[in-house]
């Protein structure tokens, strides 16, 4: 887990991001607001594995996000 502010948390984000589904990775190029988060995998055997690209983003959670996924459970 890696926690951080922005801008600089965003632009990691989409440094290390090489792939995922399209629309999260639209989602995460436009915007990370504040409170969001961004959950990549890297399949590498050690850190020093790590570079540009070599995560894949599985998902980006917002805080809006959350909010609409309680008003669709009521």
């Amino acid at each position: 887990m890696l926690v951080g502010h922005n801008p600089g948390i965003h632009s990691l984000a989409i440094r290390l991001t090489g792939g995922g589904d399209p629309a999260e990775l639209v989602r995460l190029e436009k915007k990370f607001p504040a409170g969001a988060i961004a959950i990549l995998v890297f399949r590498g055997r050690s850190w020093n594995e790590l570079d540009t690209g070599s995560c894949e983003l599985h998902s980006l959670v917002r805080p809006r996000d959350i909010g609409e996924k309680r008003k669709r459970r009521a």
